[in-house]
Formats: structure tokens, sequence, C-alpha cells
């Protein structure tokens, strides 16, 4: 019985090791982390060009020397620089292009909401006053209504 449990074992640990890992890197992978360095501004996954395909042929050799994908992004960072990137690093400098956008959107919401408020009281503030005057009508079409009215009677 002991046997056997050494047997299941062994073989378990082989057949793990000779197995190809469930979540294998491949190119799109890193890939989609970056543009195109052609000036294109397509997305390294989507460019058809030469240059596209050497970017992508690098990150292949390195995938199959076995990197692990943030060793590969490191490496296409340190030659050809951050510009490559689709999305800016969140940190430094580049933070600014994550919370600009954010802070702009609840600028003009309070800008917008001020602005409401401000055009509805001056609304309710003319409204009231218009409700507040004195209606005054003229003793020439009093005379007028009442001699109607007697001669509905």
């Amino acid at each position: 019985m002991v046997r056997r449990a050494g047997m299941l074992l062994a073989w378990t640990a082989v057949s793990w090791l000779w197995a190809p890992p469930a979540l294998a890197l491949v190119v799109s992978d890193v890939a989609k982390e970056f543009i195109c360095s052609c000036g294109c501004n397509k997305m390294l996954t989507d460019c058809d060009m030469q240059c596209g395909d050497q970017l992508r042929g690098v990150i292949a050799a390195k995938i199959t020397e076995r990197w692990d994908k943030p060793r590969i992004m490191e490496l296409l960072i340190r030659n050809y620089g951050e510009k490559l990137l689709a999305a800016p690093t969140k940190s430094g400098f580049n933070l600014t292009a994550w919370l600009t956008p954010f802070a702009a959107i609840l600028a003009g919401g309070v800008m917008i909401s001020l602005a409401v408020g401000e055009w509805v009281a001056r609304r309710r503030a003319a409204q009231r006053a218009r409700l507040a005057r004195p209606v005054t009508v003229e003793a020439e079409y009093l005379k007028r209504v009442d001699a109607e009215l007697k001669h509905f009677d």
C-alpha cells in the first residue's frame, strides 16, 4: 500500500514537471501593455508593420528563454523608454496622467452644480418678486367689470 502511494506521488510529480503550465505566457500577454515604436500609435498586438513584428519577436525570444512578464517589460522599457507603454506608470510625474482626468471631471461637476444652483436661485427669487408685488387694476376696468356683471343679473 505504501509502495502504491509512493508510486502515485512520483507519477504526480513527474506529470506535473513535464506538463505545460496552465497559464503559459504568450506574446500577446506582454504585447498588450505596449504601443508600437514606429509612431503609428497602434497597440503592439495590432500593429502589422515591421517594427511591430520586430518588437513581438523580441518578446517571443524572451518568452522562449523563460523570462517572466515583469522582466520582459522592464527590458523593453529600459531599451525603448516609457513612451512605449500603452498606459503611463502609476508613480512620479506620470501619476498626474492618471489623476488629472478624474480631477477635471470632478471640478467640472462642481462648477456645473454651482451654476445650476445659481440659476435656480435666481429664478425662484424672480418668481417670489413677481408674486409679492401687488396687482393694480385700473378703476376704469373695474367699472366695466361691474357693469357687465350687473348685465348678467
